[in-house]
C-alpha cells in the first residue's frame, strides 16, 4: 500500500483558516470600532444640541426673569400710585369739612358760651368753654343733637368757675362729627 501523507495539506488548511479568522477579527473590530465612533459622534452631537438649547433656554429665562423684576416693579408702582390717588382724593372729598364744620359749630353755639378750645382727632371732638349757666351748656348740647355735622354729645366734665365769675361754669364737651353727605362734600 502507499501511503501519502496529507499532513502538509492539512497544515496549509489550518494556516489558511487561521487567516483568514484574523482577517474576520479584524474586519470585525474595525466595524466595532467604526461602530463605537459613529455611536460617540452621534452622541456628542446630540449632546451640543441639548447644551446649546439649555444655554438658549437659560438666557431666555435671564430675560424673563428680567421682565417679572420690571413687572413687579411697576406693580409696585402701581400700588404705591393708587395708594396716593386714594389719598388725594381723600383729601379732595375732606377738604370742605373743616369749613362745614365750624360754619355749622358757629350755628350750634347760643349766647351765653365761649369757647376756649377745640380738639378733633379723627371723629371725637372735645370742646372745653366757658358758659354764663347749666341751662346754657344744656342749650349748647340740645342744638348739637339738631346739628347735621354733630352727634352723640358728652358732657365729660362741669365745674363753677373762678373767683371772680362764681356763677360761670367751666365745661368739657365730647361729641363726634357727622360724617358728610355726597351733597355736603361736592358744595
Amino acid at each position: 500500500m502507499t501511503n501519502i501523507n496529507l499532513l502538509p495539506w492539512r497544515e496549509e488548511l489550518r494556516k489558511q483558516e487561521t487567516k483568514q479568522f484574523a482577517i474576520y477579527l479584524v474586519a470585525a473590530l474595525v466595524i466595532v470600532v467604526l461602530l463605537c465612533i459613529l455611536v460617540h459622534v452621534t452622541y456628542s452631537r446630540i449632546l451640543t444640541s441639548e447644551l446649546r438649547a439649555n444655554n438658549y433656554l437659560r438666557s431666555e429665562l435671564t430675560v424673563l426673569d428680567q421682565q417679572i423684576q420690571e413687572v413687579r416693579e411697576i406693580k409696585e408702582q402701581k400700588t404705591e400710585l393708587l395708594s396716593r390717588r386714594e389719598v388725594v382724593q381723600q383729601l379732595q372729598t375732606n377738604r370742605t369739612e373743616i369749613v362745614h364744620m365750624f360754619n355749622e359749630f358757629v350755628r350750634t353755639v347760643p349766647n351765653g358760651v365761649y369757647i376756649t378750645s377745640i380738639d378733633k382727632q379723627g371723629k371725637d371732638i372735645t370742646i372745653t368753654g366757658k358758659a354764663e349757666s347749666n341751662t346754657r351748656v344744656s342749650d349748647f348740647m340740645k342744638n348739637i343733637e339738631k346739628s347735621n355735622a354733630f352727634m352723640d354729645p358728652r358732657l365729660t366734665e362741669i365745674k363753677t368757675g373762678e373767683k371772680d365769675n362764681p356763677d360761670a361754669r367751666i365745661f368739657e364737651l365730647k361729641m363726634q362729627r357727622e360724617p358728610l353727605s355726597q351733597e355736603e362734600t361736592s358744595k
